[in-house]
């Protein structure tokens, strides 16, 4: 049991010290990247060109990491060579039955529904985009994380 604690403590301190660096480096707080808001929902076609206009204006092709917040709860870190790209992704798979997304990004999106703001920050090479996406996802625990080990387990309504 001490042995567990001891791991439980361990990794609460490593979390900390992760939030540190990236406070360091002025990736946290995500709140003062670019941001904008969009609504996640199916809606009619003129709305949709709106919103991937909107989204095109905002972030374009650039690459880098983003986050998804509601309501003040980050719902989900991720990466993109184009950032586009993958948040018009995410917005598709917010309505769109199709098995060609990922099944745990196309649930969580489909349950996550409404005006999401999208905070994203530039990052021009594929390694940092890995890095600095990776720690961010263990410093902020966003729900996507676990929403997707529930559906693993098979404890996540789907």
């Amino acid at each position: 049991m001490s042995e567990i604690v001891d791991w439980l403590i361990e990794k609460q301190e490593l979390r900390k010290n992760i939030t540190k660096l990236l406070e360091q480096h002025r990736i946290l707080p995500y709140t003062n990247w670019e941001n904008f808001e969009i609504l996640h929902q199916k809606t009619n076609l003129e709305e949709e060109k709106n919103t991937y206009k909107k989204i095109r204006k905002n972030v374009d092709h650039k690459g880098g990491v983003y986050v998804y917040e509601k309501d003040r709860v980050t719902l989900y870190v991720g990466r993109g060579s184009s950032l586009e790209r993958r948040i018009k992704r995410h917005h598709h798979e917010s309505y769109a039955d199709s098995s060609h997304f990922a099944k745990a990004q196309r649930l969580f999106f489909s349950k996550n529904k409404g005006r999401l703001r999208v905070y994203w920050r530039e990052f021009e090479d594929e390694g940092s985009r890995r890095g600095v996406e990776g720690m961010l996802i263990f410093a902020l625990e966003p729900l996507f994380e676990s929403f997707r080990e529930e559906l693993k387990k098979g404890v996540a309504k789907q």
